[in-house]
């Protein structure tokens, strides 16, 4: 059976002592063995156990890129906050942020997180494909992978899958710069303008940008967008402006 990584960490330990056998000293290498005894406050076992329990079902998953996405989804965290721009086929433009009610430690978490909550908050309207857009590569190749060496960023992932399995929606995961993410400004509470839906339309669609605020169906996204505030316990959306 394959070790976990945190046994083989103190498999390597070692340090000098002296074991008394009868009345002679023997000078030992100090190996501490998986079998060793320790002595650990019972909040550190309890640690441990989760640790072991976490890292024994972290499977690798294997996601089919999909052929098709019906939607793109554009996430963005920060320590302030986090924002996404929900783009389907419809034209129906959704937007959704709000601000930290438990500030994460790292901005990787932040981001996981941030994908978490947006998934909630449109779980009554995805579709069966999407494509979603991540502000972190380490986070785009975890979740494309299905594993990650981070306790923190394993546990989200593990509730992102189970939501969509749940849902059998196939989700693809791809990186987008912050010059380029529309959802930049929403993480930091700043006001959604055109010119940040221009740049979601060019995700989207694989296109020039600007050049679809010619097409009508843009402008029906401009007028038709929804804005969200997600409360992060509830993960329930509210619409609180519409156009």
């Amino acid at each position: 059976m394959r070790r976990p990584f945190w046994a083989g960490a103190c498999v390597h330990t070692n340090f000098s002592s002296r074991q008394r056998d009868g009345d002679d000293w023997h000078l030992t290498g100090g190996v501490v063995l998986e079998t060793s005894p320790a002595n650990l406050p019972p909040s550190a076992v309890g640690l441990g156990e989760r640790l072991r329990h976490t890292i024994e079902n972290n499977r690798k998953r294997i996601i089919k890129p999909t052929e098709k996405a019906s939607a793109a989804i554009i996430t963005d965290a920060s320590l302030h906050g986090w924002g996404a721009v929900f783009i389907p086929d419809s034209g129906d433009v959704k937007i959704v942020g709000g601000k930290w009610e438990r500030k994460p430690f790292l901005i990787m978490q932040a981001e996981v997180r941030a994908v978490r909550l947006v998934l909630s908050a449109f779980s009554a309207i995805l579709p069966s494909t999407m494509d979603v857009w991540v502000n972190n590569t380490s986070l785009q190749g975890a979740a494309n992978k299905g594993n990650s060496k981070s306790h923190a960023l394993t546990w989200e992932l593990k509730r992102i899958y189970e939501f969509l399995d749940s849902r059998r929606t196939q989700a693809s995961f791809a990186y987008v710069r912050s010059a380029e993410n529309p959802a930049d400004g929403i993480s930091r509470g700043r006001v959604f303008t055109l010119q940040h839906l221009a740049k979601g339309v060019e995700l989207a669609k694989g296109s020039g940008g600007v050049l679809w605020l010619e097409d009508p169906k843009v402008c029906q996204f401009a007028s038709n967008a929804y804005i969200f505030i997600l409360s992060e316990q509830s993960e329930r959306a509210t619409i609180v402006a519409n156009g």
